[in-house]
């Protein structure tokens, strides 16, 4: 017999975080089992969530200066 699960990884260090069986799980059930949850995103610590934000906002910073919406007189 073949069973479907789901299997929940971090999206910043990719470890398994956990597995549902049959069901997919919603935010408020990630939430509840202490998976720290974004709208796209699940984390397995809250040092995960924190460098994966930190990574993101920097990126964003060098776009912005890339494009030329940041000047630094240099």
């Amino acid at each position: 017999m073949i069973t479907k699960f789901y299997e929940v990884r971090c999206d910043y260090c990719d470890r398994t975080i956990n597995h549902y069986p049959k069901v997919k799980p919603s935010l408020d059930i990630l939430r509840r089992d202490g998976i720290i949850c974004t709208q796209t995103k699940t984390f397995c610590s809250q040092q995960c969530y924190d460098d994966w934000n930190h990574s993101r906002q920097e990126k964003q910073y060098m776009n912005l200066r890339q494009n030329g919406k940041i000047h630094n007189n240099e």
